[in-house]
């Protein structure tokens, strides 16, 4: 899930405004990426996107090899996760113009900042609960 806070282009007419959202399905075994630029105007179209892809990326999940099993994601115990959208929202803003993308995996949350076309880590919490003490992921 990444979003890019446009706040800065306010009096140039020719530039996004707003904030853009893109939401992406990868493998939790890939390593993150720099991510396409947000493109959508709501986290909902950017959910949409995603899901009318869903059909290919479930298609190339599936092994060539019949002899491979298909690889399923499993969990013991459901991830305790609030809404993402806050946190996602907030940081997206101390850092306007730049995105900032939040990647779930099974090790936990990690928050990268997009700089010069890479993806730099910022921080890595394993839950995302409000009140609890990793939910602010660096000092401001």
């Amino acid at each position: 899930m990444t979003v890019q806070n446009h706040r800065l282009n306010q009096g140039d007419p020719l530039r996004l405004h707003g904030e853009g959202w893109r939401v992406e399905l990868n493998a939790p075994a890939l390593p993150m990426g720099v991510p396409e630029l947000p493109t959508h105007p709501t986290v909902e179209t950017a959910i949409a996107d995603c899901l009318d892809c869903l059909d290919l990326a479930l298609a190339e999940a599936v092994p060539a090899d019949p002899r491979y099993p298909i690889p399923v994601p499993s969990s013991p115990e459901p991830a305790r996760l609030d809404d993402p959208l806050p946190l996602l929202t907030q940081v997206g803003d101390r850092y306007a113009g730049q995105p900032v993308a939040l990647r779930f995996d099974p090790a936990g949350c990690h928050l990268y900042l997009c700089v010069n076309h890479t993806a730099r880590h910022i921080t890595t919490f394993t839950s995302l609960v409000v009140g609890s003490e990793e939910a602010v992921p660096f000092p401001y």
